[in-house]
């Protein structure tokens, strides 16, 4: 499931209306970066429960967020901070590296510790 656009989508996964509209406001200047290379989306982690289990999320591990492609998904660590610099740094890796689309589902992962 990528974008209808074909580009990749990038999705923050919260079951709290609240964190996800505080993690759309941290992150629209990335989005703004990365615009026509990606599109980003919030998701109803409640709502839309099914995704979490595609995406192999922990429920009690939100927020959480994935990149999908056409064939790939890139999981950002559940448990490391979603902040600004470190999703740059992680979708850069992403959409810059040739090799990042090749590797299996679900082994990118990347975090940033402080």
């Amino acid at each position: 499931m990528s974008s209808q656009s074909g580009l990749p989508l990038a999705m923050v996964f919260s079951a709290e209306e609240g964190e996800r509209k505080s993690l759309a406001k941290r992150l629209i200047g990335i989005a703004m970066k990365y615009r026509g290379q990606v599109n980003f989306a919030t998701v109803d982690a409640e709502k839309q429960s099914f995704f979490l289990e595609h995406f192999g999320l922990n429920a009690d591990h939100l927020p959480a967020f994935v990149v999908q492609t056409s064939d790939d998904f890139f999981m950002f660590r559940q448990g490391s901070q979603i902040t600004a610099d470190a999703i740059d740094e992680f979708i850069g890796q992403i959409i810059h590296s040739g090799t990042a689309y090749n590797m299996p589902i679900n082994t990118f992962q990347f975090s940033v510790t402080s």
